[in-house]
């Protein structure tokens, strides 16, 4: 009995101890009272000590019913989902907005190029540091050749996220700019139906309208057409020689993060 008592000693001043630290921390909320060892003998099995209601809710159908508390679950999941398909849908529109800046950006470097004082990013790039100690034809093919890499990432990534993008943007709830976006969007996507070129640095067939390449298409015989594909290899990798000679390759990767 004694061994028993000292135990139950052990447990009651931690009791009381923590009742207090509740008291203090929240002195407006109900709590329990403090009690001492001999009033605590002296308790009936009844008595409200033992069972007050305070951090109990035996009568709550979400406390005590499997069926309830399965349902809250479940409900709980559900709108789990809800706000990460709604957060789905905000990150979809902010990779799409910033693929469509990109984009434009680089299409309006691409345009001034004939005239590239009127551009400053494209004047950055020119008179950029690493490309000083070449000519002035060969900053400007340089700068082809980062802005033409940078277009076709952007455009890549356009048309492989394409029938996602617009997927979802279906699906998930609808923001106030969507219609100025899909605009946006569907009017690069339209411009990305002709093939663009592979060859490093060559922007000038981006002038050409699509009828146009269409039309020039039509009319080759496909003898002609795989001739020209074999000149084209054969320019492209003369072209990339000439372009390491011009600048290391890794000095174009550093320009290409520093400018864009």
């Amino acid at each position: 009995m004694r061994r028993r008592a000292k135990g139950l000693h052990k447990v009651l001043n931690e009791y009381n101890q923590r009742v207090e630290e509740f008291v203090a921390e929240f002195p407006l909320r109900a709590h329990p009272r403090v009690i001492e060892y001999g009033d605590l003998m002296k308790l009936e099995p009844d008595d409200p000590f033992w069972n007050d209601d305070m951090f109990t809710n035996q009568n709550e159908p979400w406390a005590v019913d499997a069926n309830t508390q399965k349902g809250i679950r479940h409900l709980a999941a559900l709108n789990r989902g809800i706000e990460e398909k709604r957060r789905i849908g905000w990150e979809v529109r902010r990779a799409m907005r910033w693929a469509v800046d990109q984009h434009l950006k680089l299409r309006q470097i691409i345009d001034a190029f004939a005239n590239p004082t009127d551009c400053p990013q494209l004047a950055d790039i020119l008179g950029h540091p690493i490309l000083r100690s070449l000519t002035e034809a060969g900053r400007i093919s340089a700068a082809k050749v980062i802005i033409h890499a940078a277009y076709m990432k952007v455009s890549n990534n356009q048309i492989i996220w394409n029938d996602f993008c617009n997927r979802l943007l279906c699906e998930t709830a609808s923001q106030t700019d969507d219609q100025e976006l899909c605009t946006a969007w569907s009017n690069q996507m339209m411009s990305l139906c002709v093939p663009l070129s592979q060859i490093p640095g060559d922007i000038d067939s981006m002038e050409h309208e699509p009828n146009r390449t269409d039309a020039n298409q039509r009319n080759l015989s496909p003898q002609q057409l795989g001739g020209h594909e074999e000149e084209e290899e054969s320019d492209d990798e003369n072209y990339r020689q000439e372009l390491e000679q011009m600048v290391n390759q890794d000095m174009l990767d550093e320009l290409a993060n520093e400018a864009l």
